[in-house]
This record gives C-alpha cells, sequence and structure tokens, in this order.
C-alpha cells in the first residue's frame, strides 16, 4: 500500500502495489533515500524491486540463492529472506536469511558481494543500517536470541564486531536510531531493548558466556502467556541502557521503531502489539509515555 504521508493527519493512499510470486507472505520491505525504489521480500531466495515513479514497469526479480531447493518454497532455508534494507547510496541491499546468513548484494555490479553463512545460529528475523548515511555498521537479530553488530570493512573473516546479550528468547525486530550509536531490539521474550554499541560485549568473550534461558518449549505463534518475563533476572552481560515491557510479542514478528528526530527529537521509542495496540516508551524518564489503541478498543 503506497501512501502520500504530506499530511500527517490524512494519508491518502496512492496505489496499491500487487506483490507477486510471494511464498506464503511479504517478510519485509524497504524503500530507497530518494523514493524511487521499493523492495521486498518473502520466504524464499528472490528480492523484488519496483520503480515508484511509474508503478507500471514489471517488477524485477533478484534471485540471490546458491542451492537450489532453496528456491521458491515457503519453508525453504538457505536464501530465504525474512528481511532486506537498502544502503544510504541504494547502491546495496543488505540480508538476513532463514538459514543464520546476512548477504550484502551490490546493485551496481548485479552480483553478490558478501555472504556471512554462519552469522547466527538461527533464522535472522531482521536487518538495519547504523547509519543509513553511512553504511559501515550493520545490525542483526535472529531467533538465536542475539543482537550483533557488524563492520562492513571486516565481512570478509565472518566475525562480528560486538554482541547484545539479554534477550531470552528470538528477537523480531531491530532498529536504528540513525545515528550510528543506539538501537533498539524487539523480542518474543515480550521485553523491547535499547542498547548502544559503545557497550557491546566482544565477539571472544561470548565463548564463555551463558546465554539467558528461555521458556522451555515456548512458541510465540500459538502460546497466550509468557511466563518467564517477571521473574527473569537481568543477564550478568546485559548492557542494555532500557528494558521496556507491556506490548505482547505473539503471532508475528511485532516491529519496533526511535520516534521522528524533527518532531520528537527521537525521544521516544514505540513498538506495535500483537493486542492491536501501539506502545511509546520514554527514553528519559524510562516509562511508558502513551498506549495508542483502536476506536472503541478498552
Amino acid at each position: 500500500m503506497l501512501y502520500d504521508t504530506s499530511d500527517p493527519y490524512n494519508f491518502r493512499l496512492k496505489s496499491k502495489i500487487d506483490a507477486q510470486r510471494i511464498s506464503w507472505t511479504v517478510t519485509d520491505m524497504d524503500v530507497d533515500p530518494e523514493e524511487k525504489n521499493l523492495i521486498y521480500s518473502s520466504i524464499d531466495s528472490y528480492v523484488r524491486i519496483v520503480d515508484l515513479a511509474t508503478l507500471r514497469r514489471k517488477q524485477e526479480f533478484l534471485d540471490l540463492s546458491t542451492v537450489s531447493e532453496d528456491r521458491g518454497g515457503w519453508g525453504g532455508s538457505g536464501s530465504s529472506f525474512m528481511s532486506i534494507k537498502f544502503s544510504g547510496d541504494a547502491k546495496e541491499i543488505v540480508g538476513g536469511t532463514k538459514a543464520g546468513e546476512m548477504i550484502v548484494y551490490d546493485l551496481i555490479a548485479n552480483r553478490q558481494s558478501t555472504r556471512v553463512r554462519q552469522a547466527h545460529a538461527d533464522e535472522i528475523n531482521s536487518v538495519c543500517f547504523a547509519d543509513r548515511k553511512h553504511s559501515n555498521l550493520v545490525f542483526t537479530g535472529s531467533d538465536d536470541s542475539l543482537v550483533k553488530i557488524w563492520d562492513r570493512r571486516s565481512l570478509g573473516n565472518s566475525r562480528p564486531a560486538g554482541v547484545f546479550v539479554g534477550h531470552a528468547e528470538g528477537i523480531t525486530n531491530v532498529a536504528s536510531k540513525g545515528d550510528g550509536i543506539y538501537v533498539a531490539s524487539n523480542s518474543k521474550d515480550q521485553l523491547l531493548k535499547v542498547w548502544d554499541i559503545r557497550k557491546m560485549v566482544a565477539p571472544e568473550r561470548m565463548r564463555s558466556i551463558s546465554l539467558p534461558e528461555g521458556e522451555p518449549g515456548f512458541d510465540y505463534r500459538y502460546e497466550a502467556k509468557y511466563r518467564f518475563t517477571d521473574r527473569q533476572p537481568k543477564h550478568p552481560e546485559d548492557t542494555s541502557l532500557f528494558t521496556f515491557k507491556g506490548h505482547a510479542v505473539y503471532s508475528t514478528l511485532i516491529r519496533c521503531q526511535f520516534s521522528p528526530l524533527e518532531t520528537t527529537g527521537q525521544r521516544y521509542v514505540y513498538t506495535g502489539s500483537s493486542d492491536g495496540r501501539i506502545h511509546i516508551y520514554d527514553l528519559v524518564t524510562g516509562e511508558t509515555a502513551q498506549v495508542l489503541r483502536k476506536p472503541n478498543q478498552r
């Protein structure tokens, strides 16, 4: 759905874009900084590109697979994308896959420039650039419960620059503040955390760290209650600046974002919730600022 948001109180629907050849669902989408192109992904090896100027041009499909059986199946592994993002100059796409791979694709050279095959031990649900204007640092969030920081200049060694430890379940979303320092993460443990890359855990320390233990057998797609939130102590290596709770992360990959710089000075971080509400948290007070409900919703 393409909207004109020039009037923030009255979004105007411009066009509906038909998602093509979808495997189960649209997993992610992004628009380049100049708003010329839209990219979106599904649970397969393809990145779709849409020209926003005309919307009539045939959609372009980029096949980023390396294993033939990865193509087309909704339950695929390998190059089945869960998240994709444009670089600041729109010359590259970074993506995260169900097999825990991080892929960087060069749109100018029309080739894959980097593939980190074991970036995470489980599927990567979310990727983002720390600062899209200077796209050297990338954040990834995975079902292995870790948020990792990657330096584009040293991806050849498949080693992250640092790690954030503290979530007990899989990460559903990572969102950068855009300043190259702060990142927010949403998790299936029903917590939203805000981190500072200057307090990340060094990769070599991870060998001696036991990860937080989640609820045995918990499946956020079908469970109605996560019972570990209130009784799980803070992990010794948890360096998060804030931990917020109150929203619900069930059924689907709930996203979170920092509030706009132009209107709020990015004082807040907000998240969707599977109960249909939007929770807004205050980064100054550390408290809930507001909960937005649907009309007539209690």
